[in-house]
């Protein structure tokens, strides 16, 4: 009786349990009746499409069940969108599960810069370039500009640009611009350009004038400022003038040391020569010789010597002297040149005649050339 009695409170208890599981809603987290296909939270960039991956649902008895869902999603909108699926095992009960979509923007402003040209002139006017910025879901976009262009003072400036939307994202570019200096020196000579004067007198060179756009104490290199005025001759004074930046100006005078009107100074004579010589060869120098309008003595003679075995130019003086030792001086060149052609001949003959299946040896060739060993 006792057996009897406890069976039939057990069936009833059961009984009374399987009728409340099917009045009431699954508990979102209870996995064996509905479960998400995906992630619970799902973070979906603005503006792109969303594409639900749905639930799965079984029924009590092991059945597939069909789900609805509640709620939309606006990806074109910023926040958090929850979707309800409820999958009915019965016209009033059913399992129910919820995922939140939160529609996000992770992407960084667009800024656009126009520039043309990295470099600016000392002391200049420095613009901005031209900037704009667009933003993918921000209908406005603002921007900041970091740094600046002292363009008092040469060296590298770098002006940072940056971009942050509503979402916080931030965007960031860096230009690096030079203030440079390529205006060269302005010079010009004190004195005249072409200066005559007369043998044995002082010559002080009187310089230039010197001014740069930046540059307060530019570097002048000053060839040839010595005239050596005991001398008949030209000598071309080479003024050069470089500012801190390298910018570089050049000017030049030309003194003529000339023959004093009351004296005379040796004419010289310069019979022909060949001036070309072939390495190796021999040359002849030219006759020379000198007159003076004062004295009946004069002498002429040559200074310097032509190496024929390196190829080359070779200056030689030529060297007038009158009795009163005034001198003059005059210049020919010779130029040393290989002009022979290198020689080569074969070595063995020539044609050569081979049998089919005969081994050919080359053997070559001889050269030989009157100047290169190699």
């Amino acid at each position: 009786m006792k057996k009897s009695l406890l069976l039939i409170l057990t069936v009833l208890f059961f009984s009374l349990t399987a009728c409340d599981l099917l009045n009431e809603t699954v508990d979102e987290n209870d996995l064996s009746a509905i479960s998400l296909n995906g992630d619970k939270t799902i973070d979906i960039e603005v503006n792109t499409e969303y594409t639900d991956l749905g639930v799965e649902a079984v029924g009590i008895l092991g059945e597939i069940l069909t789900y609805e869902v509640e709620g939309t999603v606006d990806t074109n909108l910023l926040g958090e969108y929850v979707l309800t699926y409820k999958a009915y095992y019965s016209d009033e009960d059913y399992f129910e599960i919820s995922r939140t979509i939160r529609v996000v923007d992770t992407t960084p402003p667009t800024i656009n810069v126009e520039i043309t040209e990295f470099n600016i002139d000392v002391l200049s006017e420095f613009s901005l370039p031209t900037i704009t910025c667009s933003d993918n879901y921000d209908a406005e976009c603002t921007y900041e500009v970091i740094g600046f262009v002292d363009t008092n003072f040469l060296g590298e400036y770098t002006i940072k640009i940056e971009a942050t939307d509503s979402s916080l994202n931030k965007e960031e570019l860096s230009y690096t611009f030079t203030v440079v200096d390529t205006v060269s020196p302005i010079i010009s000579l004190i004195g005249e350009e072409v200066i005559e004067i007369i043998i044995g007198d002082n010559y002080q060179d009187e310089g230039i004038n010197v001014e740069d756009n930046f540059d307060l104490f530019p570097y002048i290199v000053i060839e040839n400022e010595e005239v050596d005025t005991s001398v008949l001759g030209t000598t071309v004074i080479t003024y050069t003038v470089t500012d801190l930046s390298g910018n570089e100006s050049v000017i030049t005078r030309t003194v003529t040391v000339v023959e004093d009107d009351t004296e005379a100074y040796p004419v010289i004579t310069i019979g022909s020569f060949e001036p070309i010589i072939e390495v190796f060869d021999g040359y002849t120098l030219p006759v020379i010789s000198c007159t003076d309008d004062v004295d009946a003595e004069c002498t002429a003679y040559f200074e310097g010597v032509v190496n024929v075995d390196v190829l080359g130019e070779y200056n030689i003086n030529v060297v007038a002297t009158d009795a009163d030792g005034h001198t003059t001086v005059e210049v020919i060149t010779y130029t040393v040149v290989d002009l022979v052609a290198p020689y080569a001949e074969l070595s063995g003959d020539n044609p050569v005649v081979l049998f089919v299946g005969d081994d050919f040896f080359d053997y070559g060739v001889a050269d030989y050339d009157n100047y290169d060993n190699y």
